[in-house]
């Protein structure tokens, strides 16, 4: 529902990986596209007309009132007028500028076999709160890993989509080991099938994207970080999982 327009104004071919929710809409066969959007200033006035209408709006959640509690377990009532309105963080486009990202892969590309987490950064847009996201639907990481790097093995409902952007590795999903280097795209799925990646002497940078963010909206984020014995848990509803970064980053100290 907003206007999108992508120029390249280099001398070189520019590739870039677009998310879209169009799929989706179109599944739900609810799919609405705006064939002549409006820009400049027929969108400026568009935007006047809905600020108006949410002053409107507005007045209707306050006579309406707050949420009523119900008993003493927590349950609440909810005015009808909050339902049509519901209270937002404003979801603005962000630009994680590569040269600037890329100042900070050193400090988790320094992490060794042995570290229980994952070497990575999520791209991280703030609006999304306690999901973690880059939308409220999926994150984005970036990982570096050096050299002959070993992650541990684990499984998790969320599917991964990994985009190879440097380096050579494999993977290990569900016993079927997949060979990748730069320009692979590799899917870690079904999504409890137990995975685990490892790089080679050229280490690797990766692109990676879940659906976490969603699960942990619907309460179906089941994770296990070690799958021999750990325990299971569903993130975002109950405490999660620890690493072991600070005795690695003692021992890289030291």
């Amino acid at each position: 529902m907003r206007v999108e327009t992508i120029l390249n104004n280099g001398t070189e071919p520019f590739t870039y990986v677009s998310y879209s929710n169009s799929p989706l809409l179109r599944k739900l066969e609810v799919f609405y596209e705006e064939y002549d959007p409006a820009e400049g200033e027929e969108a400026a006035a568009d935007s006047q007309i809905a600020s108006t209408y949410s002053s409107k709006i507005a007045s209707a959640k306050e006579a309406a009132g707050g949420a009523i509690p119900v008993g003493d377990s927590g349950a609440m009532l909810l005015p009808y007028e909050h339902l049509i309105d519901p209270d937002f963080v404003e979801s603005r486009p962000l630009l994680w500028q590569w040269d600037e990202v890329a100042e900070h892969l050193g400090i988790v590309r320094s992490l060794k076999t042995g570290y229980t987490g994952r070497p990575l950064w999520c791209l991280y847009n703030p609006a999304t709160g306690i999901r973690n996201g880059t939308t409220f639907s999926f994150f984005a990481t970036i990982t570096a890993a050096g050299p002959n790097f070993t992650g541990p093995a684990h499984k998790h409902v969320s599917a991964a989509i990994n985009y190879i952007l440097d380096g050579s590795g494999y993977s290990i999903v569900d016993g079927v080991r997949l060979e990748w280097g730069a320009g692979d795209i590799m899917l870690s799925a079904p999504g409890w099938a137990p995975h685990g990646h490892a790089t080679k002497d050229d280490g690797a940078v990766i692109l990676t994207i879940q659906d976490h963010p969603l699960h942990i909206g619907m309460e179906s984020l089941i994770w296990q970080e070690d799958i021999k014995g750990g325990p299971i848990l569903t993130l975002g509803s109950e405490a999660g999982f620890g690493t072991n970064l600070a005795t690695v980053q003692n021992k890289t100290t030291a």
